[in-house]
């Protein structure tokens, strides 16, 4: 009996083992889902190379060579790659002066800062932190795109916190996420783009919380991890809070040490006398005695300080 030859019309259903109705209908589903993506993935190619050709002069240029990455970016797997592949940071103090909006460069890098770290292990939480990469992206593409106004875009922050937006939708911790833009931003607004602020949060104070007062119901916190942070500021709001944080002067200099000083009065156990060393490895050495009191003792250490130094290195190079 001779075996009869699959037609042309069912090799798209090889893999899936006898060819029957069933099979045809999974083939059928998972070829159009393909074309889907496919088609959503030229779009969205699309949109970013649209997008580009709206900008004249040097901020053409500017956007142009962000557009190259984000348009690479939105093609490569969010899982296999690093943050700085699937979601590139632009250089946000030059698109603020080739004059592009402030509150686009403050959003874009809000967006981009709300990102947490990779996670190492668990493919669940690696795809739910990829989700979140490419929809933080997608929005910053969008706002790039001059989708919204700056009214529209904290309207669609405020959208995400109760889910009624179509980004915050696929996201658990859309709330939070939203939240957490929304104050990035308004300390870039405060503090501008010369430091990174992506470790900066706010902290708010009930009445029964340590240091809590009228002026201080907000904390400007640092973050070390998920639960050391160091208190940067307070204020009555995150404004004040933040513009107490500029206002302070951290970068003055630093008072320098002061030479320690090696030396102090002893006197032995069962001694008669006190004497002027230090400690020299295990040792104990006496550098100037005898002395009768340690009154005396102490005022020959505080008026013959070079002297007992010039000693003590005498000793050392012996001893060497």
């Amino acid at each position: 009996m001779s075996k009869k030859k699959k037609t042309a019309d069912f090799d798209l259903f090889a893999d899936f083992g006898a060819v029957d109705e069933g099979n045809i209908v999974a083939g059928a589903v998972m070829q159009a889902v393909e074309e889907t993506q496919k088609r959503e993935l030229e779009k969205k190619s699309q949109r970013i190379e649209d997008f580009g050709g709206k900008i004249g002069g040097a901020r053409k240029d500017l956007y142009a060579a962000y557009c190259d990455l984000i348009r690479v970016a939105v093609e490569t797997e969010v899982e296999d790659v690093p943050l700085s592949k699937s979601f590139p940071s632009p250089n946000y103090k030059k698109l603020l002066e080739s004059g592009v909006e402030s509150w686009k460069v403050d959003a874009v890098r809000a967006l981009r800062d709300a990102i947490p770290l990779k996670p190492k292990k668990y493919s669940w939480r690696i795809r739910e932190w990829a989700d979140k990469v490419s929809v933080l992206r997608d929005m910053s593409v969008d706002v790039l795109e001059n989708k919204w106004t700056a009214e529209e875009f904290s309207d669609e922050l405020e959208k995400m916190k109760t889910r009624e937006s179509e980004y915050g939708s696929t996201l658990r911790d859309s709330k939070f996420v939203a939240q957490r833009v929304e104050d990035t931003m308004m300390i870039y607004k405060i503090m501008g783009h010369e430091q990174d602020c992506s470790a900066l949060i706010f902290a708010e104070l009930e009445p029964y919380d340590y240091g809590y007062s009228e002026d201080r119901k907000i904390e400007l916190r640092e973050m070390h991890g998920a639960n050391r942070y160091r208190i940067l500021s307070y204020g009555e709001t995150e404004a004040d809070a933040i513009e107490r944080y500029k206002n302070q002067d951290r970068h003055q200099e630093k008072t320098p040490r002061t030479k320690k000083n090696p030396f102090k009065v002893y006197s032995w156990k069962y001694g008669s006398y006190y004497f002027i060393g230090c400690k020299v490895g295990k040792e104990y050495v006496e550098i100037q005695s005898p002395f009768e009191k340690s009154e005396e003792a102490f005022a020959y250490l505080n008026s013959h300080m070079e002297e007992l130094e010039e000693k003590l290195e005498k000793y050392r190079d012996i001893s060497i």
